[in-house]
């Protein structure tokens, strides 16, 4: 059995609440106060067969099921996969691209309009 584990806010900033969802189907099963885990654990504790459970990347929802459902795999949803994997790709691109793109001034004649577009067209076609 697979279940579908986030959080969503009735109002934001405000009051947040857990969901729990059907991991194949998507529907909503259950919607528990809070989302500090506290209400998830004590749902997990009474659903002890549950094998799988998809969640964003809430510490609180790790500790919760690994603390109750030790055996239970937990899978990244596939928001937070691409959201981790955009990460990823951001980092590796920075070490290897410069921050700052600077692009050099080949025709300073045209900074000031200075060339009419004859002998504009004349130089791109060299």
């Amino acid at each position: 059995m697979v279940k579908k584990v986030d959080d969503f806010a009735y109002r934001k900033g405000q009051t947040y609440c857990t969901i729990i969802c059907d991991g194949e189907s998507r529907e909503p099963i259950e919607i528990l106060e809070g989302r500090d885990g506290k209400t998830l654990r004590e749902r997990l504790g009474k659903n002890n067969h549950i094998k799988k459970v998809k969640r964003d990347r809430a510490s609180s929802y790790a500790k919760a099921i690994s603390d109750i459902l030790p055996e239970a795999m937990q899978i990244a949803d596939r928001f937070h996969l691409y959201q981790n994997l955009l990460c990823a790709v951001k980092e590796a691109l920075s070490s290897i691209i410069a921050n700052e793109v600077v692009i050099a001034n080949v025709m300073p004649e045209l900074e000031n309009n200075a060339l009419s577009e004859t002998a504009i067209r004349s130089r791109l076609k060299k």
